[in-house]
């Protein structure tokens, strides 16, 4: 549990834009708050800093020093002494502290504080050439380790925040800055759902983590193709269409709306960001953990695996599981409106159905009649649409994966009507 070391505080003041938010100031010496948050050993003043530590999930990964010219002029401002804005933080309720707003900052005096450790010992040579060249450019005035650490630091403190709030407090305190884009914004809402997917073996990746370790490629093995993790935005997307059983899902649109007006109703139930976040776990659950995670894992695995083995050689279609809006999400709103509707056993020999005919064919073939032949083919159905395009071909998508549920494959050779589908 974290010990707030002694400093100037002020009383807790209720947050009325909040349920049951609090916030307080607080000041304290840079090396007390590097210890409270856990980057730097109070006693060897060694660093070990990582953002994912240290930050509520809402925050971005740390930008690298060098090369970024605001953050080389911030360290070199405060290794002679200078003052940051304040930080805001945000109290768990195992009392430690997450930065809500100054993450950027507080790697940089992280690494400061390492730096000057290496600079006092005369390890030169280990310190990044940048930096090396900062401080021997202001060598007169740079201070030394104690002096640096004992510099105040001014703290913004909440608690008792729910995580869409935290949200909303993090788009206030960043107006006028860099933008969070909407992806990141509904990936770090949804933590539990990521973790939800890895428990079903279904691996994800985000964009935080795309910054951070690169983002992942499909891979070709000889003539086996090894396609990357499911996006977590893409996955979200899907969640929200199969448990709303709509196939226009619309949570960009709907994110930049909440991201503008800075989250919505104080009540947690109202919120448009829980709604994307916190409850789309809870309603999926609604549905069955069984049926839900055995749709999700005969998607996202089985059919995802077998169309992208059929349908390789085709760029577009092979991931129309993995990467496909117009295919993906309208599949699993039918999949959730036909488990509203239809017998589970009847709808799990349809999907098994499926799954065979794909076995069945080999690379090259077209069982599922995606782009072949001409007038009869999903992608000559699309090809025809004049207006809405993507609105129309959901539709179609939809509509087609539904009927084939409801009763099935037309006949030996149509299994999906995507023309028929178009007309109704």
């Amino acid at each position: 549990m974290l010990v707030i070391p002694a400093g100037k505080d002020f009383k807790w003041t209720r947050d009325l834009s909040t349920v049951q938010g609090e916030m307080t100031l607080r000041q304290m010496t840079l090396g007390e708050y590097l210890a409270a948050i856990g980057v730097m050993d109070p006693e060897t003043k060694q660093v070990d800093f990582n953002a994912n530590n240290v930050a509520v999930a809402i925050q971005r990964a740390e930008i690298k020093i060098a090369g970024n010219p605001i953050k080389e002029r911030m360290l070199e401002t405060i290794l002679q002494g200078g003052v940051l804005p304040a930080k805001a933080l945000h109290e768990t309720e195992n009392d430690d502290w997450l930065i809500l707003d100054g993450l950027q900052r507080t790697h940089v005096e992280a690494k400061g504080a390492e730096f000057l450790a290496k600079w006092q010992d005369l390890d030169i040579d280990s310190i990044p050439d940048f930096a090396r060249k900062i401080m021997s450019r202001i060598k007169g005035k740079l201070l030394s380790l104690d002096d640096y650490l004992r510099r105040p630091v001014f703290l913004q403190v909440w608690r008792k925040l729910s995580e869409p709030e935290q949200v909303r407090l993090f788009v206030v305190l960043n107006v006028g800055q860099q933008k969070v884009s909407m992806r990141h914004l509904l990936e770090a809402l949804n933590k539990p759902i990521e973790d939800l997917f890895n428990r079903w073996d279904i691996l994800t990746r985000t964009e935080k983590g795309e910054r951070t370790n690169g983002k992942p490629r499909a891979k070709w093995s000889g003539e086996d193709l090894t396609l990357p993790p499911f996006k977590l935005e893409y996955l979200v997307n899907a969640a929200r269409a199969y448990v709303e059983r709509n196939a226009q899902v619309k949570t960009k649109a709907a994110m930049e709306d909440a991201y503008k007006a800075g989250g919505t109703s104080r009540a947690p139930q109202d919120s448009s960001l829980v709604e994307m976040g916190p409850n789309l776990v809870r309603n999926l659950m609604d549905l069955g953990d069984g049926p839900s995670r055995g749709d999700f894992e005969w998607a996202c695995k089985d059919l995802c695996g077998e169309i992208a083995r059929v349908y390789r050689d085709n760029p577009k279609w092979r991931i129309a599981i993995l990467d496909s809006d117009n295919f993906f999400f309208p599949l699993m709103a039918a999949l959730g409106k036909s488990r509203e509707q239809f017998q589970a056993a009847q709808i799990d020999e349809r999907k098994e159905a499926i799954l065979r005919l794909l076995r069945d064919a080999a690379p090259g073939d077209d069982p599922l009649r995606l782009s072949e032949p001409e007038g009869l083919s999903l992608a000559h159905v699309q090809a025809r649409i004049k207006s809405n395009i993507g609105r129309t071909s959901r539709n179609i998508v939809h509509d087609a994966w539904k009927e084939y549920f409801r009763v099935g494959p037309v006949d030996d050779e149509v299994v999906l009507d995507w023309a028929a589908a178009a007309n109704r």
